[in-house]
């Protein structure tokens, strides 16, 4: 059986909101407290991000909370 692609909405937002704010993935990599490539790990698998790193997402990001589950489902 073939795996599912994720979803790639979170991936867009955060990288859009990312550009927006000029901030690179290794310096997100750090607010997220994981080394970059565990950070892009988790961009082509946006199923493995964990809730704390949804909140450093809204908070750095100023995403908002609705807009964030939006783009996860």
């Amino acid at each position: 059986m073939k795996k599912a692609k994720p979803d790639k909405r979170l991936p867009a937002l955060v990288k859009s909101k990312m550009y927006e704010r000029g901030i690179k993935g290794e310096e997100m990599a750090t607010y997220l407290h994981m080394c970059p490539g565990t950070y892009y790990r988790r961009m082509n698998n946006p199923e493995e991000f964990t809730i704390a790193n949804l909140k450093v997402f809204c908070n750095k990001l100023k995403i908002d909370k609705a807009t964030l589950v939006e783009a996860m489902l």
